[in-house]
């Protein structure tokens, strides 16, 4: 980690906002599942905003409280610690994409946009997002790696199925209801997995032990 990253929190408090950061968007995504999913079996279709508002209220709340839980005095030095810190600058774009998917979500569902292009920008979204977890940069130990790799490959390959299913879905407008299913139930995984993840120790830590020092605890 850039050691600019330790003016603002200790690794204790690292491990708990980078776990706290997971259970969040883990709740957002549980809350598209179930209003989605109460939506396919024919409740709520007369208010296809819910979930896209959930979304997009989420990140009015989140994305703000990112940058300025510091004090807006310390801006300048969260928005340095995103931009050199790999791991920071993918949680911010993902949330960030997340909110704009649930924008373009909410204004379709509101009849503000038109066009059935514009309906991929979800689950492009999810897709994309997938794939940034398949690649997440990770910090620590060599053990606490060999759990949070593996767990964020898992977890980026579960979006990048419901991403894809939904985008089939859109294609072929609803002709095959297994796909309707399909990527909600992926999503249902997705948000379940983050919402149960915890950092494990040995992340964010300065000193954290050495491949040859984990090999000699065993």
């Amino acid at each position: 980690m850039n050691p600019l990253t330790y003016q603002l929190h200790t690794p204790e408090e690292f491990r708990y906002l980078s776990s706290l950061g997971h259970w969040i968007v883990g709740y957002i995504l549980l809350g598209v599942f179930i209003i989605s999913l109460l939506q396919t079996f024919g409740y709520l279709r007369q208010r296809p905003y819910l979930w896209p508002s959930f979304v997009v209220l989420a990140g009015l709340i989140f994305i703000p409280f990112n940058l300025l839980h510091h004090g807006v005095d310390q801006l300048p030095l969260v928005w340095k610690v995103i931009e050199l810190d790999a791991q920071q600058r993918q949680h911010f774009v993902m949330f960030t994409l997340l909110f704009i998917a649930g924008v373009v979500e909410l204004l379709l569902s509101l009849k503000k946009l038109k066009g059935k292009v514009l309906r991929f920008v979800w689950p492009a979204v999810l897709i994309v997002i997938g794939l940034m977890f398949l690649f997440h940069p990770q910090h620590g130990s060599v053990e606490a790696l060999a759990y949070s790799v593996p767990y964020h490959r898992t977890l980026g390959t579960v979006l990048l199925l419901s991403g894809v299913l939904r985008t089939l879905d859109i294609t072929w407008t609803k002709k095959y209801k297994i796909l309707t299913f399909g990527w909600i139930v992926l999503l249902f995984v997705a948000s379940i997995l983050l919402v149960v993840y915890n950092e494990p120790k040995w992340v964010y830590e300065i000193n954290s032990p050495s491949k040859q020092e984990v090999l000699q605890q065993h």
